[in-house]
């Protein structure tokens, strides 16, 4: 489908290096379109398994050439509530 396309994202612990298999994930992507016909998408990224190796996941629209931008808010399933930004 024309626009549409799949991103993923591996996760993995600064202090440890090992990889991140417990995260809650929320994808905001904003459009390089000029703003007056720029767009935000904002879906929780869906955990995917290849090959016993955990990424993360969604569609989003992309019409248009250009930069998009993605911010993620990543909170791990098992710890305290401490949103990141990435």
């Amino acid at each position: 489908m024309p626009g549409l396309s799949s991103y993923h994202v591996a996760l993995f612990d600064k202090a440890t290096g090992e990889r991140i298999s417990d995260a809650a994930i929320t994808a905001t992507v904003t459009s390089p379109a000029p703003k007056s016909r720029s767009r935000t998408e904002v879906k929780p990224l869906q955990e995917v398994k290849f090959n016993d190796i955990m990424t993360y996941g969604n569609y989003f629209d992309m019409p248009w050439r250009g930069r998009y931008r993605f911010d993620l808010s990543i909170t791990r399933k098992n710890s305290a509530k401490r949103p990141t930004s990435a």
